[in-house]
């Protein structure tokens, strides 16, 4: 889950130049005249050079219709999409092989680590864990500026509960942001796959129930139970027939619902 050396290399090349150019347009420290200089600083010296850039954002075009590093039109184009950096808060919700999942409000961004995996920097058991960046495109992936500022804070189950949430909902829904140019969650060409038939197993299910009775004789939980397996199998045949009709899969739903609560108002009554 991070860029090759030789990417990671050619990222912050790109970005250690409009560092310094920025630098130097501002006049944050005098002393930096070189990248060689700007690499050297220790991270706090370099960290208002840093903060500059993203506070500063025309000054990327600028760079490059000055263009001192002599970059090339490809290079141009690396350093004219940072324009759509996203830069706040963002919780690390899970490391996958892939990718970092960052998330922000309903926003889930699949990230890369530079030159070192954020697995080094973050225990999974901490997960999740909050932290300023500010995220950057990069050759159709996303990654980090290179400094994450992270909270000491310790999340409960309710929060960690809804950033899963969040992230499950995004999956399902293919809403996963891989790319700041606009792209969605791309995992190759889509693949038409045959579903299987089950409109004979419903069918016989279906048979199967009719068949169920509870008598007036019978146990008093046969009646809740019965009913609640007939509208199971009535989401079941929804999902299955009408799998994209959701307010008809909620009414069957709340059929259930209804099935299940007077299954446990006559389990609660044999237990008095």
């Amino acid at each position: 889950m991070k860029l090759s050396t030789q990417e990671a290399t050619h990222f912050f090349d790109l970005l250690r130049g409009l560092q310094l150019f920025v630098n130097q347009t501002l006049k944050i420290n005098p002393s930096v005249t070189s990248i060689d200089a700007l690499t050297e600083l220790d991270e706090r010296s370099k960290l208002p050079i840093r903060d500059a850039v993203w506070e500063h954002p025309e000054l990327i075009d600028k760079f490059l219709a000055d263009n001192p590093q002599k970059l090339s039109p490809d290079d141009q184009a690396i350093v004219a999409g940072w324009k759509r950096f996203v830069k706040g808060t963002f919780y690390i919700e899970r490391m996958l092989k892939k990718y970092t999942i960052f998330i922000e409000g309903n926003n889930v961004y699949a990230v890369l680590g530079l030159f070192d995996s954020l697995d080094d920097f973050f225990y999974r058991n901490q997960l999740p864990v909050a932290v300023q960046a500010v995220l950057l495109p990069f050759q159709d992936k996303i990654v980090y500026d290179g400094v994450l500022l992270s909270y000491p804070i310790y999340f409960g189950g309710g929060i960690s509960g809804d950033l899963k949430e969040t992230y499950l909902a995004a999956k399902q829904n293919d809403e996963i942001v891989t790319s700041l140019g606009g792209g969605k969650l791309v995992t190759g060409p889509p693949v038409v796959e045959e579903l299987p038939d089950y409109s004979s197993e419903l069918q016989a299910m279906s048979e199967l129930l009719k068949k169920l009775r509870a008598s007036r004789d019978a146990p008093p939980v046969w009646s809740p139970a019965f009913a609640l397996l007939r509208a199971s199998l009535d989401l079941a045949e929804q999902a299955v027939t009408e799998p994209d009709a959701i307010d008809d899969l909620w009414s069957k739903l709340e059929k259930i619902e209804t099935a299940s609560k007077r299954m446990g108002t006559v389990l609660r009554r044999a237990g008095r």
